[in-house]
């Protein structure tokens, strides 16, 4: 549980484990209506690309995208990603809401690269690239 008192929904962990198993390519998490539960929202089909989860994102509406991003560097490498998407076109309450319970996911998302995004330039290609290989080490 999260310092907001947010818990994950009972089906969050196992999107998040099919994911891991590349059964999908990405999986939109929000908060529900009643502000109590992180739910899955949406699943994004295997043959699903990384922009068809960056058409996703909407400018005004915070969510949490845990995706398995595939990139070129020297050969195909992927690496899985959970990004906290807080738009600058948010409310200030959903933003508190959001920074306030990632906490929630900690557990389920282990081995995810957290990717913290206020807009369309956090989640470029290049700037998910340039995030992983500066977790690298590389």
């Amino acid at each position: 549980m999260a310092m907001s008192g947010v818990t994950l929904a009972s089906n969050v962990v196992g999107a998040l484990n099919d994911l891991r198993m590349k059964k999908s390519r990405y999986v939109i998490l929000a908060i529900g209506d009643d502000g109590k539960q992180v739910e899955v929202k949406e699943v994004g089909a295997r043959g699903s690309s990384f922009e068809d989860f960056q058409k996703k994102l909407d400018a005004s509406n915070p969510c949490y995208g845990a995706v398995d991003f595939e990139y070129e560097d020297g050969g195909k490498r992927d690496k899985l990603v959970l990004i906290q998407w807080i738009p600058e076109g948010a409310k200030p309450r959903s933003k508190m809401l959001y920074s306030a319970s990632r906490d929630a996911l900690n557990s389920a998302s282990e081995g995810y690269l957290a990717i913290q995004a206020n807009d369309a330039s956090d989640v470029s290609l290049e700037e998910i690239v340039r995030r992983i290989k500066s977790h690298r080490g590389n």
